[in-house]
């Protein structure tokens, strides 16, 4: 069987769309309550739909933007 070569950026792609980050909002709305672990992929779900399929767009959702006002408000401690 032949090896094929994936495309990271094109995988990402199928993640960069305003349904799936509004989804990431919402599932942000409990940052407090998330597992580190959650909180972590989403963030990092966020800054690879931002900066390698270079769609920043897609964080100026309201859901997105309302949780991160929450945050710094909360003064997260952010890793």
């Amino acid at each position: 069987m032949a090896l094929k070569k994936m495309n990271i950026v094109m995988h990402l792609k199928q993640f960069s769309t305003r349904n799936i980050m509004n989804c990431y909002g919402n599932l942000l709305e409990n940052f407090k309550i998330n597992s580190h672990f959650l909180n972590e992929c989403l963030f990092t779900m966020m800054h690879h739909i931002a900066g390698d399929v270079h769609s920043s767009q897609l964080l100026i959702e309201p859901s997105v933007l309302k949780t991160f006002s929450s945050i710094l408000r909360d003064d997260m401690e952010l890793e």
